[in-house]
This record gives C-alpha cells, sequence and structure tokens, in this order.
C-alpha cells in the first residue's frame, strides 16, 4: 500500500527509500507503473548488534565506523541468491533467520560486525539504486531510522553515481511519513478507491485493501 502514498504524496523524488527494519525502495518504472520491493535487511541487524554493545541502537553510526569491515563476511552476505532476484519480493524475519543466522550468531567483535553489516547494507542499496541514475531530477528520499545513521547514508552516497542525490527530509516528516501516507490510504479505502497498486505487489490489477471498523466506505 505505501508505493501508492509514495506516488500520490512524493512524486517529484526519483524514487523513495525507507530505512527502517528492512529497507525498501519504490520507483515510477515505465509502462510497469509504480514498482516497490525489499532491498536488505537494516536497522533489524544493526541495532542486534548495537544492543550487544549496550546500546539501543549505533547512533550516527558511530560503533560501524569504528570497527574494522570483515571481508570474508561481506563477500558471503553479498551473494546470497535473495539479492539476483527480480521484484517485486519481501523480507523477514524467517529469512534472516534462515540466511544470515551464522551471522547474526558470531562472536566477533560487534563494531566489527556493525562494519561488516553497514558496508553490506550499502552495497545493496547501491546495486538497487544505481539503475535509477537518469531517471527524474536523481533526488531520492529517505525515511526511517536508518535516515539518521550519517555513516550509512555518507558510505552508500560514496558509491552512488553524481547524478543520485540521497536527500533527507525533515525530522518531522522522517518520523510521520508512514503515518501520512497510511492516513491517506485509509481516506482512499473510506472512498472505494483502489490503495494498492498491482505493480508492487505482482497481483493481477490494483484493489482496495483495508477493513473499517464503525465505519462505512463509500
Amino acid at each position: 500500500m505505501v508505493p501508492l502514498g509514495d506516488q500520490l504524496l512524493f512524486g517529484e523524488y526519483t524514487a523513495c527509500l525507507n530505512l527502517g527494519g528492512f529497507a525498501n525502495l519504490s520507483y515510477p518504472h515505465g509502462t510497469q507503473g509504480r514498482i516497490a520491493y525489499d532491498i536488505v535487511p537494516c536497522n533489524i541487524v544493526l541495532n542486534e548488534f548495537a544492543q550487544r554493545m549496550g546500546f539501543p541502537f549505533d547512533e550516527g553510526g558511530e560503533l560501524a565506523q569504528s570497527g574494522q569491515p570483515l571481508g570474508s563476511w561481506l563477500n558471503e552476505l553479498n551473494h546470497l541468491p535473495f539479492y539476483q532476484e527480480a521484484p517485486p519480493k519481501s523480507l523477514g524475519v524467517e529469512w534472516l533467520k534462515e540466511h544470515m543466522g551464522d551471522f547474526l550468531d558470531s562472536q566477533l567483535l560487534s563494531q566489527d560486525l556493525l562494519a561488516t553489516f553497514t558496508k553490506h547494507i550499502a552495497f545493496q542499496l547501491f546495486r538497487a539504486l544505481e539503475p535509477l541514475a537518469g531517471m527524474g531530477n536523481g533526488e531520492i528520499m529517505v525515511t526511517g531510522g536508518g535516515a539518521y545513521n550519517h555513516y550509512l547514508i555518507a558510505t552508500t552516497q560514496s558509491l552512488l553515481p553524481s547524478s543520485l542525490q540521497l536527500k533527507i527530509p525533515s525530522k518531522q516528516l522522517i518520523e510521520y511519513k508512514e503515518a501520512l501516507v497510511f492516513a491517506l490510504l485509509a481516506q482512499r479505502y473510506m472512498l472505494g478507491m483502489p490503495n494498492c497498486l498491482a505493480s508492487a505487489t505482482g497481483v493481477a490489477k490494483d484493489h482496495t485493501g483495508g477493513v473499517g471498523f464503525g465505519i462505512k466506505s463509500r
């Protein structure tokens, strides 16, 4: 549902990138309409390693920046089959446990694991965003908690072509973008209008999703 909100509210951007528990992306794709998909696990992993060090999260990416990336792990993570699949596609905790369980269970220094996974996220974001070079104005709006991870943002930006720029909006928009989008989608549900794009889900056609409690849709 969120991709339609991205399209209607933030269509001036080339793409919308959300760095939450999992990083996901939405952008217009020619005749296919707006596509959206999960790119890579993000804060769900970074927070786990930071918490092992006694921090709720890696503020600004400072812990990761103090570590040393582990080349062998980085190579193995970057070659997971999921990253070769075409969208639409999604990730979840079950996938994480199955395909990254050994990495998550590693007893190596947490700051090194953070450094490794931050590099991994940045590389997968680069792979997802690089094909968008030359589209629209080249501005990628970044929201979600990862927008505050300055090290992750800077590392990703350093990999991207100069025509693509990661844009961090206001704190208010970072914090409340999803609430704003879902309010719009609820309104469309009330009006009986589509709020879910087929191009983002892989279903046959756009449709209206949701359940109203104590209200009637038109």
